[in-house]
């Protein structure tokens, strides 16, 4: 249970029969809530059931401006602010126990700043999908909307009925985000710690081409033991939602799994 002087964010946290193996904390991407990694039309695709089979503590926080945490912040917060606020909750719940940072879109950039600008015992390792260095902006709704979803067949029945996505209003914080990156991501990889791992779906629009943008990532990481990017075949922009979804979460989980036997071999040689 949180201690007394917890950060006010609500946080939504599936735990294993077990003791925990880590930590994974997950932030969902812009306009979603934190139900983008517990599927809601097929659980066999949830990253949150999957992980507490697998031993994993899944915290999947509703972001600063949506759903739950909406009326303590209605317009979201600024990444580095709202960085802060979620390594503030991570340390008032379990303070160094292992932590994976995982972050998808607009919540791959909080994540990005609490790597960077927070540097704590507990954190392991930093994943995210959906992001990648500049923004290549949409000329119309219809494409912006496009490049969120896509192709539907790639998506299990039932996706886009009423309720069958976690969608909510998007917070203006995630759109000034998302335009200013490019000229704070070369800064801010430099500075992260710990090992890495960037996936791409393989048909996201949103940061020009694909192959290019994978190779900035691997050189930005300047300051981290590893760095792998990878590219998610059959995925569209949303990829905790699609079919490629448990091939993701099963690498995510794999990823989480070296950065706890990194941790322990490290731990092992400081006595």
């Amino acid at each position: 249970m949180p201690g007394p002087d917890a950060p006010d964010l609500v946080v939504r946290v599936a735990e294993p029969d077990g003791p925990p193996r880590a930590t994974i904390y997950a932030l969902h991407g812009g306009g979603l809530n934190g139900d983008y990694w517990d599927c809601p039309v097929d659980p066999s695709m949830s990253l949150v059931r999957l992980g507490v089979t697998l031993g994993f503590r899944i915290a999947h926080p509703d972001r600063p401006g949506y759903r739950e945490n909406r009326d303590r912040w209605p317009d979201g917060l600024p990444p580095t602010e709202e960085a802060a606020l979620h390594v503030a909750t991570i340390q008032a719940r379990w303070r160094d126990d292992p932590v994976l940072l995982v972050g998808q879109s607009a919540g791959s950039m909080v994540a990005v700043h609490a790597a960077a600008l927070h540097h704590w015992p507990g954190l392991v390792g930093l994943e995210y999908s959906g992001v990648g260095v500049e923004l290549d902006v949409p000329t119309s709704d219809d494409e912006r909307r496009d490049r969120f979803w896509g192709d539907r067949t790639r998506y299990p029945p039932g996706t886009f009925d009423p309720g069958g996505r976690p969608i909510e209003p998007i917070v203006e914080a995630d759109g000034a985000s998302s335009r200013a990156w490019a000229g704070r991501f070369a800064d801010l990889a430099a500075r992260v710690r710990v090992p890495v791992r960037a996936t791409f779906a393989d048909a996201d629009a949103w940061w020009g081409p694909v192959d290019r943008a994978a190779a900035e990532i691997r050189r930005a990481f300047t300051a981290s033991p590893s760095v792998e990017v990878e590219i998610e075949p059959g995925a569209m922009h949303n990829l905790s939602l699609g079919w490629a979804a448990r091939s993701y979460h099963l690498q995510v989980l794999a990823f989480g799994e070296r950065c706890i036997d990194r941790r322990r071999d490290r731990l092992r040689v400081e006595g």
